[in-house]
């Protein structure tokens, strides 16, 4: 399991606010096809996907989360 928000979207903690999203987008991509079909983990992570991006692609909240 991945350890902080950053490892879940597989990015730096310094990465861009572009990149941040680029990466939601190609995981989310990824786990939806296999949540559609039923798949319990692949659903879980879909939420996890959108919780980190939620907290990193705002500004205020990813100034929190990284305190």
């Amino acid at each position: 399991m991945s350890n902080t928000l950053y490892d879940l979207l597989e990015v730096s903690q310094t990465a861009s606010p572009s990149a941040i999203s680029e990466s939601y987008k190609r995981l989310y991509a990824g786990c939806a096809e296999q949540s559609a079909g039923g798949d319990e983990a692949a659903t879980n992570r879909l939420i996890a996907l959108r919780e980190a991006f939620n907290t990193l692609s705002r500004p205020e909240k990813r100034k929190a989360y990284d305190l």
